[in-house]
């Protein structure tokens, strides 16, 4: 009889959440003005950006990029959990299930599923899409753009109950469209206080 152990690399630093959760805390207190920098958002971006162009060029798919999935190792971010991986060797692969976190899918995805009862669709744009929103919370204090307050995530969860997936979609369609308007700098009230980042980031919830 054989057995087969992974070894795998200590995360000494935990996820990308506890780092977080630790910088809030630092700001409640006045030890820090801002979550991240955008110098240290620039980092992460390269190095996230660099990490999915290297499994996709492998035809992977993550499908389930989000701060809980992010570790730190010696100071260094590493991206885990690919437990929910999809192989897609032509760039796109369909499945009857959907698997991953739905706060981390593109909206066309979430429609595809539960409003036109279709497949679900991995391509490398679901993993950018959630780059794009981790990056997001980074700069906006871990919040997301379509951001729930804890009564409303009540009702979402009595919407999934009753399977009324359309209006859980469509609400959170309308929030990311404010927002990504907004971040590309077509907001009438301040357009010049827009950064290359943000647009940036933008880009890839579109």
């Amino acid at each position: 009889e054989k057995y087969y152990y992974i070894a795998m690399q200590f995360a000494d630093g935990g996820d990308m959440n506890k780092e977080m959760e630790m910088r809030r805390t630092e700001m409640r207190i006045g030890r820090r003005d801002e979550m991240f920098t955008e110098d240290e958002v620039y980092d992460i971006a390269e190095k996230l950006l660099r990490t999915v162009n290297a499994i996709h060029k492998k035809g992977i798919i993550h499908a389930d990029l989000k701060p809980n999935n992010l570790f730190y190792v010696d100071g260094e971010l590493k991206v885990a959990d690919f437990g929910v991986s999809r192989f897609a060797p032509m760039g796109v692969v369909t499945t009857d299930t959907l698997a991953g976190t739905t706060e981390y899918m593109p909206t066309v995805m979430l429609k595809d599923f539960f409003v036109n009862r279709g497949n679900a669709k991995y391509t490398a744009k679901t993993d950018l899409y959630a780059i794009g929103l981790i990056l997001y919370q980074l700069l906006n204090d871990g919040r997301l753009p379509q951001h729930r307050s804890d009564e409303e995530k009540e009702k979402m969860e009595e919407l999934f109950e009753k399977q009324e997936y359309a209006q859980w979609v469509d609400r959170k369609e309308r929030r990311s469209k404010v927002e990504t308007i907004r971040l590309l700098g077509k907001s009438e009230a301040h357009p010049e206080e827009t950064s290359e980042l943000e647009k940036f980031i933008a880009m890839l919830l579109l």
